[in-house]
């Protein structure tokens, strides 16, 4: 596979991103709230448009308000966003200076480049659609990445439930009842943020929402079947998983929420638990695992040594860490996060 390397001077990427902004402009656009910031999407279609405004409904803003960066979809061909004479006979293109950088690669049919100074993006396909690279419920993880880590934030894998302002996140690999934790404690009335994906603010470690659409399998679904009336597709080529929109409850949304502590939810497979149980996590594992399992998500490639996986650790490094072992009770489970927020655990 060729590639190539070129450094640019900060006058050319400056006017390469005004040609890629003229380019894009008059695209159908809404704006988001991203945690204290405002964020701009645009899109080529006006079907795209409303597809992906559906998972981002509660933080969409129907106002005027300046938008602090943006991200532009573009579907057109590699070569006529290139600028010129870059990436000739090279399968992968990387072109960076001060101002920016781009990123293209022709196996994969996709572009990125991100203009540092206004911290707009763009992010073109090859004949490709959009769908396939970014899902409708939970879209654009790696620029949503991008964006958080030069605005003072970070896109983390992981859930987030509270009571009065103050909440638990909770963090664990596929499987072990993150997801289902947090839609169960929804559903019993608790305040929310995420089940799977949210932003984290660096310096307060207040964590906002982005996504108003869930995610469960039909076993998760079944033991909380009144999320079942609000159910609105399937995930493609995964069967059993639901995609299911929270907006019924919209008045539980957190805008913003204090970490008190993070949760590791675990289920003991082969054992029936009556009643859930916190303990302390000796080995951090939660941490581990939110702060690894974000970077794959976002897209880092090299996990070891990572600065992002350490920019997470240095983040909640000071914040209690647990196991909550999973009843089969799923009011239990959510009763006991609430009195560990509360601080009504004395054993832990």
């Amino acid at each position: 596979m060729k590639r190539t390397h070129i450094k640019a001077t900060k006058a050319q990427m400056q006017s390469y991103f005004a040609w890629l902004e003229g380019k894009t402009k008059g695209f159908p656009s809404f704006k988001i709230r991203f945690g204290h910031h405002v964020l701009e999407l645009s899109f080529p279609t006006q079907e795209l448009y409303e597809e992906y405004k559906i998972s981002l409904k509660y933080v969409y803003m129907d106002s005027d308000a300046a938008a602090n960066g943006a991200i532009r979809f573009w579907n057109t061909a590699l070569d006529d966003v290139l600028p010129p004479g870059v990436g000739e006979g090279a399968n992968v293109i990387e072109y960076e200076g001060e101002a920016g950088f781009i990123r293209a690669n022709r196996y994969g049919r996709w572009f990125g480049a991100y203009d540092m100074t206004t911290h707009i993006q763009y992010v073109c396909f090859d004949g490709r659609d959009l769908r396939e690279y970014s899902p409708t419920w939970h879209p654009f993880r790696r620029e949503f990445h991008y964006f958080a880590q030069n605005n003072g934030y970070l896109y983390l894998h992981s859930a987030a439930v509270g009571v009065d302002g103050r909440g638990v996140l909770l963090s664990a690999n596929g499987g072990n009842g993150k997801s289902t934790t947090a839609l169960s404690a929804l559903t019993e009335n608790m305040d929310y943020v995420s089940d799977d994906y949210l932003i984290m603010d660096t310096k307060t470690r207040r964590v906002y929402p982005l996504y108003s659409c869930g995610i469960l399998n039909s076993d998760s679904l079944n033991m909380l079947p009144g999320l079942k009336e609000h159910v609105i597709g399937e995930v493609p080529n995964r069967p059993g998983r639901s995609i299911i929109d929270l907006l019924p409850y919209w008045e539980q949304f957190a805008d913003g929420m204090e970490v008190c502590a993070l949760v590791c939810p675990r289920v003991i497979k082969g054992e029936e638990v009556k009643d859930p149980k916190i303990v302390p996590d000796e080995h951090k594992r939660g941490k581990m695992q939110m702060a690894v399992s974000s970077a794959r998500q976002n897209g880092e490639n090299q996990i070891k040594g990572s600065n992002f996986v350490y920019r997470v650790f240095d983040c909640v490094k000071e914040i209690p860490s647990y196991e909550l072992i999973l009843s089969k009770d799923t009011k239990k489970n959510a009763d006991a996060l609430k009195k560990l927020i509360k601080g009504e655990l004395k054993d832990v």
